[in-house]
C-alpha cells in the first residue's frame, strides 16, 4: 500500500485496523489515525 492509498484509505474509513502476520496488531478509530502512527505500527 502506498502513501495515496493511505490516505484514501483514512477518508473513507471509520476504523482501521493493522495487521502484522495474520494478528491484529491495533484498530484504530479515524480520528485516533495518522500516518506517521499508521508507519509505526
Amino acid at each position: 500500500m502506498d502513501i495515496e492509498d493511505l490516505d484514501e484509505l483514512m477518508e473513507l474509513a471509520d476504523r482501521i485496523a493493522v495487521i502484522f502476520r495474520g494478528k491484529f496488531v491495533r484498530i484504530l478509530k479515524r480520528d485516533e489515525a495518522s500516518l506517521e502512527l499508521l508507519g509505526r505500527l
